[in-house]
């Protein structure tokens, strides 16, 4: 078994980080797309000495956290800033051959009725799809509803 530790847990620079995460013996690290590490200013040259700075240490990056803080994905208007960012962290993922993105996706209602679980359900529906056409698993952070309330949300979430 690998464990990773994710690499702002250490709130050091990135290659102090890569160094005590080497001298701990982790051989992986999940890398949050965030601060130094935005999506948005991951140029080619940027992510080029990131994996660089990665392989000299021998560590890899097994998965990118995509958490945008707040409430998820249960605020529509939030959403029309959240839904594109996390496309855009797909396509990063996909472009640099890492499968897999987490996020905090907020706090799954328990009334299947309600506006924030429709507005939940369409946002992960659009991220999901778009995440399976690329070939990269987004796997949700939640934890306050009940494991039924969980189980039924997937159950209900297409599949692609």
């Amino acid at each position: 078994m690998q464990i990773a530790v994710l690499n702002k847990s250490f709130r050091l620079p990135f290659g102090e980080t890569l160094r005590l995460a080497n001298l701990m013996g982790f051989e992986n690290l999940q890398i949050a797309l965030e601060g130094e590490f935005d999506v948005d200013s991951m140029s080619r040259e940027k992510t080029a000495v990131m994996f660089k700075m990665l392989e000299e240490h021998n560590v890899s990056v097994c998965s990118y956290c995509g958490d945008l803080g707040g409430h998820g994905f249960t605020n529509p208007k939030l959403n029309t800033y959240k839904i594109p960012k996390t496309l855009k962290m797909v396509d990063y993922a996909h472009n640099t051959g890492v499968g897999i993105i987490t996020t905090h996706i907020g706090v799954i209602p328990a009334d299947r009725l309600s506006k924030t679980y429709s507005v939940l359900s369409t946002a992960l529906s659009v991220i999901g799809e778009y995440a399976a056409k690329c070939g990269i698993t987004v796997a949700v952070e939640t934890g306050p509803e009940s494991p039924r309330v969980l189980a039924e949300f997937i159950d209900r979430m297409p599949s692609s």
